[in-house]
């Protein structure tokens, strides 16, 4: 993907990954469940993998600087994700905690043991300027990506299914440990690199865990399609705030 279409990842940044995470989570769900409601359940994967490579074939060929490039393929990675979580255990009787950990761990192989100066396999890196920070958006950032939106699903779904716990009590666990990594990652210098795939992996637990609660809970549920459509509103607000402030501070 061209550096032009990712974003910096600034004040703006994780606030809108996190409603990505959510409006894919929930998406997702709305979409297959139609699917699924006419026989059509197992045209959810290749429709959504169909779409991701769309995007960023188009992508190539545009010579703007909007990102909504980026939190498309995001989105639609994310979709294809969860579904290749739930067909993991669902179709091939394999259980959640297991292939989360076989997912987070070749996370941790892919960034320990198989980088260099010249090629990173999941990495950030520096513009020609000190800031700001983007993502190094290849193929294998995409990848990444999936493994570690696969793996947050399956641990969201092994506390609440698993395990038994309460869906209040998973969304309250998971936004701990994610505003724990955050502050982590914002207020010491353990490394960048990890601690962002970290929050990308926390992001994606807790958006299940948060769709789980706003659709299901008895106390706060509101339903999937108004769960869908509030987190939708919400990220095309805060990307719409955020172009706003990129041109304001480029024309100064």
């Amino acid at each position: 993907m061209q550096d032009q279409h990712v974003p910096a990842i600034g004040r703006y940044y994780w606030p809108a990954f996190a409603g990505a995470t959510l409006f894919a989570s929930t998406a997702s769900d709305l979409l297959f469940m139609e699917l699924a409601g006419h026989g059509l359940g197992d045209l959810y994967l290749p429709l959504f993998a169909g779409a991701f490579v769309a995007l960023i074939v188009a992508e190539t060929r545009d010579p703007g600087e909007s990102t909504r490039w980026y939190w498309a393929a995001v989105i639609a990675a994310i979709a294809t994700a969860a579904h290749l979580a739930d067909v993991s255990y669902a179709r091939l009787g394999v259980r959640r905690i297991w292939v989360c950990a076989a997912l987070l761990v070749l996370l941790f192989v892919a960034h320990f043991a198989v980088q260099s100066d010249t090629v990173r396999i999941i990495a950030l890196r520096l513009q020609q300027r000190p800031r700001p920070t983007v993502p190094v958006t290849d193929s294998t950032y995409w990848i990444a990506l999936a493994m570690a939106a696969m793996a947050g699903k399956l641990a969201s779904d092994f506390l609440t299914i698993g395990q038994g716990t309460s869906i209040a009590a998973t969304f309250l666990l998971l936004f701990a440990a994610t505003a724990a990594t955050a502050g982590i990652r914002r207020w010491t210098p353990i490394n960048r690199i990890g601690t962002y795939w970290t929050i990308v992996f926390m992001f994606n637990a807790l958006a299940t865990a948060g769709g789980d609660l706003l659709v299901n809970d008895p106390t706060v549920g509101i339903g999937l399609l108004p769960t869908t459509l509030v987190s939708g509103v919400f990220l095309a607000s805060l990307l719409y705030i955020s172009a706003r402030h990129d041109r304001t501070r480029r024309a100064f």
